[in-house]
């Protein structure tokens, strides 16, 4: 079986994921080790999504452009679309890991967008288990060995000379997150 990992990083407009909306997506597929493709799309909130103005202040996202975005079920059908293209959802073991800095919330997001879009397959393309550098970052930091102000994906990146061009835009941060995941795998071995 082959090893596909979908390093993947959302945009929210808040912190729960039941009430407030998924707003970015970006996605890159690798598989053995071969980046195949990548994907941003931004979402347009579900009419009932709570969208927090602090949210916006990270992301930059602004609630003008959020008629340009895609309809969230056009949105689904889209990250279905795309990760088809490389999992089967109907053969059990042919599943991605998702990778990704803190990937239990995206995770928590993504699935949550799933449902709220009237999916309950969200587990059909991906593992339990998970690839999260930010633990790792975490240990570093407490121990000293990590000289930052915190662990969080910007601080982490500078440190260790990453490019993140465009913080909390989930594509920028995804590739920085994968380079991060990269460098780390290579100074272990």
């Amino acid at each position: 079986m082959k090893n596909k990992i979908l390093y993947f990083d959302t945009e929210t407009s808040g912190v729960k994921s039941h009430e407030n909306a998924l707003l970015q997506i970006g996605m890159i597929v690798e598989i053995d080790g071969v980046e195949k493709e990548t994907k941003q799309i931004n979402i347009q909130p579900h009419k009932d999504d709570v969208i927090e103005e602090g949210a916006l202040k990270v992301n930059g996202l602004k609630r003008e452009d959020f008629p340009s975005f895609t309809p969230p079920a056009k949105a689904l059908r889209e990250i279905q679309t795309f990760l088809k293209k490389y999992v089967n959802p109907y053969q059990k073991s042919d599943k991605f890991i998702p990778a990704g800095y803190h990937i239990s919330f995206d995770i928590k997001f993504l699935r949550s967008f799933f449902f709220k879009n009237g999916d309950k397959f969200f587990g059909s393309f991906f593992h339990k288990e998970t690839i999260d550098p930010m633990e790792e970052m975490r240990k570093l930091y407490n121990t000293g060995e990590i000289d930052t102000p915190n662990y969080k994906l910007t601080s982490v990146c500078e440190y260790f000379n990453i490019d993140l061009d465009k913080a909390h835009d989930a594509l920028s941060d995804i590739i920085a997150t994968k380079a991060l995941i990269k460098l780390r795998k290579t100074q272990a071995e």
